[in-house]
This record gives structure tokens, sequence and C-alpha cells, in this order.
């Protein structure tokens, strides 16, 4: 008897933590598509994060994060776009559908100068 007493202690105390660990690690997932505003193409390979998790875009311009539940602010960029910030809820247990569409932004680089030297040898020339 004084074993199974025993036995319940043990066991309940290590079910009793389990609860809140898994309560707390509830979370939800953020979905959607990246797609150019004029042409409504799906854009590839753009940055698309969440707090510190971040996803690329596939080829059909779709992503996918899961993180815990709260309320976030979303960052979407790829170069040639204007960068794009929406706030997003997460719910435990629930998917949330963000699509976002990106404007095109002329990005200008500064100029690079190439110098080349050549030498040529006497015995080169015909």
């Amino acid at each position: 008897m004084k074993q199974l007493r025993y036995i319940t202690i043990v066991l309940s105390a290590l079910f009793a933590g389990t609860v809140p660990l898994g309560a707390q690690q509830a979370g939800g997932t953020v979905r959607g598509h990246v797609t150019d505003q004029v042409t409504q193409q799906p854009i590839t390979g753009a940055t698309v994060t969440i707090g510190k998790r971040g996803a690329l875009t596939q080829a059909d311009g779709r992503y996918s994060i899961t993180l815990p539940a709260g309320t976030y602010t979303l960052h979407a960029r790829t170069i040639g776009y204007a960068p794009v910030e929406r706030s997003v809820t997460v719910v435990a247990g629930q998917t949330a559908d963000v699509d976002i569409a990106l404007t095109a932004q002329a990005t200008s680089l500064s100029a690079i100068i190439v110098t080349g030297y050549g030498e040529q040898r006497a015995g080169d020339i015909t």
C-alpha cells in the first residue's frame, strides 16, 4: 500500500509539470502568398520574417511560418520591391492567412569603374 502511494505521488509530480509546458508551447501558423502588385505573378525567394523566425517564398510565392500565439509584425521584402509590414495575430491551433502584394521599386546602384592594363612583348607582334 505504501509503495502504491509512493508511485502515485511520483507520477503526479511528473505529469503536473507537463501541462503548463504544453500550454506555453501551443502556437499557430501564418501562411500566404507573396505576389507582384501589378502583374499578380508570384514572387520567388522573397524573405518573410516574423520576430526571429522567417521563410523564403517558394516558386509559387507561398510561405509558412509556425510560432507561438501572440501579436507580431510581419515583414516581407525582396530586391526590386518596396518592403511591406503587416500586423498579424497568431491564435493557438489556428492558421492565419496573410497574402502580400509587393510594389516594384527602382533600385539604383552606384557606378563601378573597371580599369584594365595589358602588356605585349615585341616577339608577339607579327
